[in-house]
């Protein structure tokens, strides 16, 4: 009886194993034999899922984006604090946040000069400030919920980029003080209450 292949699961398989090749090695080091070489497979199997170098980088990230992202439109947040722990987790508070991280960002410099790659790109933001303007607009969090998620879809970028490239300054403590920091800055007072956690550490 010949075997059955689940070819979802093989897809998933093949672009966890890209992630992590693009985290040890950066994305301009992406090799298909080297994602083979990490899943004990031939290079075949890899290009019979994966035709090219772009595919394996789009499957990295929609690899990513399932975790960081997806997982955003199904938020039932009740209160500002349910909000704030959901971005937290986002942030690469820890080494597979932060390993994650680094793909996403390695994706930046790729998709700057590839239509492909960049459309890929705008399309999971798009979704994210979505389903968090509807949160926003759902708690009564701002006046303007699309411009409020897009704000804040802008400041955690900014706090994984600067964490991923300083991992000892912005360690986690100081990642969530920023992170509340900027949600009191933005959020309706009368909602909000007070969220910063003051730090010391001036390094």
């Amino acid at each position: 009886m010949p075997k059955i292949v689940d070819h979802d699961s093989r897809r998933q398989e093949l672009a966890a194993a890209a992630v992590e090749v693009i985290a040890d090695k950066g994305i301009e080091n992406l090799r298909l034999v080297d994602v083979a070489k990490k899943m004990g497979v031939t290079t075949g199997l890899v290009t019979h899922y994966m035709t090219d170098k772009d595919a394996v980088l789009v499957a990295a990230l929609d690899h990513v984006a399932q975790d960081l992202i997806s997982s955003s439109e199904g938020l039932k947040a009740g209160s500002l604090k349910e909000l704030t722990d959901f971005l937290a987790e986002i942030l690469p508070l820890d080494e597979h946040r932060g390993r994650q991280w680094i793909v996403w960002i390695a994706f930046w410099s790729r998709a700057a000069s590839n239509p492909r790659l960049a459309e890929v790109h705008r399309q999971y933001n798009k979704r994210f400030r979505k389903a968090l303007a509807q949160v926003i607009r759902r708690l009564n969090l701002h006046d303007d919920p699309t411009a409020c998620a897009d704000a804040i879809n802008l400041h955690m970028d900014a706090i994984a980029a600067h964490a991923t490239l300083e991992s000892e300054y912005w360690h986690p403590k100081r990642q969530r003080t920023q992170l509340k920091l900027v949600l009191d800055s933005l959020l309706n007072p009368n909602e909000r209450g007070n969220h910063h956690e003051p730090t010391s550490d001036t390094r």
